[in-house]
């Protein structure tokens, strides 16, 4: 789990993990037995959607203009939330994960009906997010691109 990683690498850090309250308990029984202690992690059970994520998070944790901020989230779902979590004006930086080609598979056509279209639904999804998010005005960006710490 990159969080836990990242957490024991550095130290100092703190982990809010939001939308979600039904692990919670679990999470932090591994976090305890791998070395992380409660008082480093933070939870935001209320948020959902992606939206609600950083501006019930903002509220939560009000960032200080010093402090670094990694979002750690799903690579293909990484610009919805980046802008998201602009649109709260809360600086963080795109740490993505669980990227879904390998370098070393070329493009090739695949005769996987049932799987192409779960590809197909799960590309459409953040497709479709991404242009809602932009009309109801919670992105100010139709593709939030990456920037440096804003």
């Amino acid at each position: 789990m990159v969080p836990a990683a990242l957490a024991l690498q550095y130290p100092q850090a703190r982990l809010l993990i939001t939308g979600t309250d039904d692990y919670s308990q679990s999470l932090v029984a591994w976090f305890s037995a791998i070395g992380l202690g409660r008082d480093r992690i933070e939870f935001e059970p209320e948020a959902r959607n992606t939206f609600e994520n950083a501006l019930l998070s903002e509220q939560m944790i009000k960032p200080r203009p010093d402090e670094v901020w990694l979002l750690i989230t799903s690579a293909r779902h990484m610009p919805r939330a980046v802008g998201a979590f602009r649109k709260v004006r809360w600086p963080i930086i795109p740490y993505p994960v669980d990227y879904r080609s390998a370098e070393d598979e070329p493009l090739r056509y695949r005769l996987d009906l049932a799987g192409n279209l779960v590809r197909l639904g799960n590309f459409m999804k953040e497709w479709i997010g991404l242009a809602a998010y932009y009309l109801l005005d919670r992105s100010n960006e139709l593709f939030p691109a990456p920037r440096g710490v804003e």
